[in-house]
């Protein structure tokens, strides 16, 4: 693929609507007898550096910026659970699993925790233009692990989270591991 295609089709590409998704939140569906959806949104990325900057809570912060639905900021929510602050209402809401859980699905929506790009290794050095893709080995290295020449992954937007895989040991064959 030569560049002069490459600036030829990002000047055609037309860019697609952030992404949502809905996620189910068991234990609030059992409590309540019917299910309990949270629609989340892709964050953008001025929005993610602003959470970075977050020292406190940050896990809450990404949980309130990615739900879309239902809104946490409801006064009639924080009224009915008494809590002062959005925040407030989710800790009171979600259990920190939970709160972990959702934060996952939002980065995954922003494009942390997956592999985004593919390496082009070219197949006659001599063409210069006659490329194959090298895609990651699924047996090498498991769809949840983190892989290990990535580190900007190693810790959930860098500063964005709290542990991340910070202490553990990361193989190839079996992912993350150890506490």
């Amino acid at each position: 693929m030569s560049q002069d295609n490459t600036m030829d089709l990002l000047l055609a590409m037309e860019l697609p609507q952030p992404q949502q998704q809905q996620y189910k939140i068991k234990r609030l569906s059992a409590l309540c007898g019917q299910d309990v959806v949270f629609t989340l949104g892709q964050l953008t990325y001025n929005r993610v550096e602003q959470l970075r900057q977050m020292e406190h809570e940050s896990d809450i912060h990404i949980v309130l910026a990615g739900v879309v639905k239902p809104d946490l900021r409801s006064p009639e929510l924080m009224s009915k659970y008494q809590a002062a602050t959005p925040a407030e209402l989710v800790k009171k809401l979600l259990l920190p699993g939970e709160i972990e859980d959702l934060k996952r699905a939002i980065e995954r929506l922003c494009g942390y925790r997956q592999l985004t790009i593919e390496q082009i290794k070219k197949t006659d050095p001599a063409a210069g233009l006659g490329a194959a893709l090298l895609p990651v080995p699924a047996e090498k290295y498991p769809a949840r692990a983190i892989l290990p020449h990535d580190p900007r992954r190693t810790a959930d937007f860098g500063r964005f989270g709290r542990g991340g895989n910070r202490g553990r040991k990361i193989t190839p064959d079996q992912g993350v591991i150890g506490a």
